[in-house]
């Protein structure tokens, strides 16, 4: 057998291998990896939405609105499966996301290394337990990556056949992604401004210079559509409502300022790179190899990619990479986790960038390259925390802590208890609002957002206006609600926004002691939820 055919089959089965355990890895997080109390508010709004509700208008929502209309179309998974259906549309958006992120590096790689680049892609992007545990999770991430990954894919082929359908189609596509997560509007904007410099400069075609306009208009009108479609009816519903939800909120974040933002923003970035190593190490090898001129030595003899487009990509990818990293990295408080939207894209330029720089090695050294790599990915699997998390709640001093169960098992568990103490189409009093969607019951008007809810020092109008509560209103509210059960974990009652800081010792006593007054405790649930909260289950107590 030659060393040709023996590298191809090795190749074939490395494939195989990346594809069964990005599956694996996905299915696992759905089922095993940690409640995130972002998953059930979202899914709530959702919820609102399949019953006719409108964001903003109706209850708050601070992300875009195209999360809560596209999660509302998994509404018959939810309610068969509570919890567990929203995750399955994540993962289903988050396959998707992956699929688009392959055939990009495929389109934009050279041409006799299509196939390693894109299976360093999905490595780099399947084989992560940090990636995969926020791709299976209800939040912004998949649905936002399999938008833009699908459009950024469709915008390859601007200079084909169909030029102007894919300018139209990839853009509205684009525009859709920016309404579910804002900061993704920064990839069409990009991509519109390259448009009109390819244009002007005609480099597609031997047409006149003003024919070629044509692409970036309708990548314009594509863009207007879908930015109409997605934002036009609550800019006459409910402007006000949205820019708040969706920009002053995020700005009210408290981070204490000097010394704090700086390592806020410091510890982003070292979680950051422990969460991606392989890929921040294969970066760093990419990076130096380029600035020594093998990289760029190297690109100026390689085969030639499928088109002039194809070529001009990646470098206005990567311009889309550092705008929204460096965007996500100066809000506020800078979750690490905002960057998962952002790195299907990011491993689809680094795999075309590797490549590229590997061009003239011979196939079989590229796929021994492959299989060390592959290797390296699956070491930082086995170490990740969490995969460690699926088996281990933490540690009491000398001795490892294992998790009895998983925490959607538990929360599923606790939800059927639930649901047997009321009668149906009832409400249940609680900020844990993956509880109304585990068990189907309604919260009060207001408390659609959990624990991000609550705005203490808001005036009266402002808070009805806003759909949250202010103190005076979750006073009243706790006094007088009809809700036969209510249920608090340790997120309960204890976080004030939008400063997102801790109440203080006497206000948490001041509302639990209205809680005790017309609740008395029927179960305590121990580890419960995000962050193993101790889980208090109450009833009305007896007139």
């Amino acid at each position: 057998m030659s060393n040709k055919k023996h590298s191809n089959i090795l190749l074939t089965l490395m494939w195989a291998a990346v594809i069964i355990g990005s599956a694996i890895l996905l299915g696992t997080s759905v089922f095993l990896g940690d409640l995130n109390q972002d998953e059930g508010w979202y899914l709530y709004g959702a919820r609102l939405v399949s019953q006719g509700k409108i964001p903003y208008r109706d209850f708050a929502f601070t992300q875009g609105p195209v999360m809560a209309y596209a999660y509302a179309l998994a509404t018959p998974l939810v309610k068969a499966f509570g919890l567990l259906g929203g995750r399955i549309m994540s993962a289903g958006l988050a396959v998707g996301a992956m699929l688009f992120t392959v055939l990009l590096t495929m389109r934009l790689a050279p041409m006799t290394k299509k196939s390693a680049a894109g299976l360093l892609a999905l490595m780099l992007v399947g084989l992560n337990a940090y990636h995969a545990y926020f791709f299976s999770v209800v939040k912004t991430y998949s649905l936002t990556s399999a938008l833009m990954m699908g459009g950024l894919l469709v915008l390859s082929g601007v200079d084909g056949r169909y030029r102007r359908l894919c300018a139209f189609v990839s853009a509205y596509l684009l525009v859709l992604a920016g309404a579910v997560r804002i900061t993704a509007c920064a990839v069409p904007a990009i991509a519109f401004l390259w448009l009109m410099v390819y244009a002007v400069r005609g480099r597609d075609s031997g047409k006149p210079v003003l024919s070629q306009l044509g692409v970036p208009f309708m990548f314009a009108v594509g863009g207007a559509l879908a930015a109409c479609a997605a934002f036009g009816p609550f800019l006459v519903t409910a402007l006000d409502n949205m820019i708040f939800c969706m920009v002053r909120y995020h700005a009210g974040r408290e981070t204490g300022g000097g010394i704090s933002v700086l390592l806020l923003k410091c510890g982003s970035i070292s979680r950051l790179v422990a969460a991606y190593f392989p890929a921040f190490v294969l970066f760093l090898i990419g990076l130096a190899a380029v600035m020594s001129g093998y990289g760029r030595r190297h690109d100026a003899d390689m085969e030639e990619r499928n088109t002039e487009v194809c070529r001009q990509m990646p470098g206005v990818l990567w311009i889309c990479v550092a705008v929204m990293g460096v965007a996500h990295l100066m809000v506020p408080f800078p979750y690490d986790d905002y960057q998962v939207m952002v790195f299907p894209l990011f491993a689809a330029v680094l795999s075309v960038l590797l490549v590229g720089i590997i061009v003239r090695v011979s196939h079989g050294r590229t796929v021994s390259i492959l299989v060390v790599i592959f290797f390296v990915s699956l070491g930082g699997v086995i170490s990740s925390p969490v995969a460690q998390g699926w088996v281990v709640r933490g540690k009491d001093r000398l001795w490892v802590l294992r998790r009895e169960q998983s925490p959607l098992r538990k929360l599923r568990e606790t939800g059927s208890y639930i649901k047997a103490q009321v009668e149906p189409d009832t409400e249940i009093l609680t900020q844990d609002i993956y509880l109304a969607m585990e068990t189907g019951l309604m919260v009060p008007k207001g408390m659609e957002m959990g624990q991000f809810s609550y705005f203490p020092d808001m005036s009266d109008e402002d808070a009805a206006k806003r759909n949250v509560m202010n103190k005076r209103m979750l006073k009243h509210l706790l006094e007088t609600c009809d809700a036969p059960i209510a249920a608090f974990s340790g997120y309960g009652l204890s976080v004030r926004c939008p400063e997102v800081l801790e109440l203080s010792k006497e206000e948490q006593e001041e509302l639990w002691e209205i809680i005790n007054r017309r609740y008395t405790l029927l179960k305590e649930v121990n580890n419960f939820g995000q962050a193993d909260t101790m889980l208090r289950i109450l009833k009305t107590r007896n007139p």
